[in-house]
C-alpha cells in the first residue's frame, strides 16, 4: 500500500517556484503572481498537513479496511483541494478552493460516486 508522505509536497512547492521564474522572465511586473503563487501554495500545505495529522491515522487504518463513508470521502476531497492550490495555475487554484466548501465537497462526491 501507498502510504502518503506530507515530505513529498515539496516536489510542487519547487513547481511553484519555477512558475515564479518562469513569470520573472515573461512579465515586467511578477511581484502580484508571486503573491498569489506563494499564498495559494501556502494554504494548500496547511490544508493538507492539517487533514493528514488531524485525520491520517484514521483514514490509513479505513483504507486498510476498505471501509470508506462520508467522513473518509470529505477529508480526502479536503487533501484533493489542497493539493491543487499547491500546483501553479488558475484553474486548479479555483478548483481547489472550491473543494475547500463545504457543500461543493458534498456535490463532487455526489457526482463522482455516480460514476463508480
Amino acid at each position: 500500500m501507498i502510504r502518503f508522505v506530507p515530505q513529498s509536497i515539496s516536489l510542487f512547492v519547487a513547481a511553484d517556484f519555477a512558475l515564479l521564474g518562469y513569470s520573472a522572465y515573461e512579465f515586467a511586473n511578477w511581484e502580484i503572481p508571486a503573491a498569489i503563487t506563494l499564498a495559494s501554495a501556502a494554504l494548500g500545505l496547511a490544508v493538507i498537513l492539517r487533514v493528514y495529522y488531524s485525520y491520517g491515522h484514521s483514514m490509513l487504518l479505513a483504507l486498510d479496511a476498505h471501509t470508506f463513508d462520508d467522513q473518509f470521502a470529505d477529508r480526502l476531497c479536503l487533501m484533493l483541494g489542497g493539493a491543487f492550490l499547491v500546483l501553479p495555475g488558475v484553474f486548479t487554484d479555483l478548483f481547489g478552493l472550491i473543494l475547500l466548501l463545504a457543500p461543493f465537497r458534498r456535490l463532487f462526491i455526489k457526482i463522482i460516486t455516480e460514476f463508480i
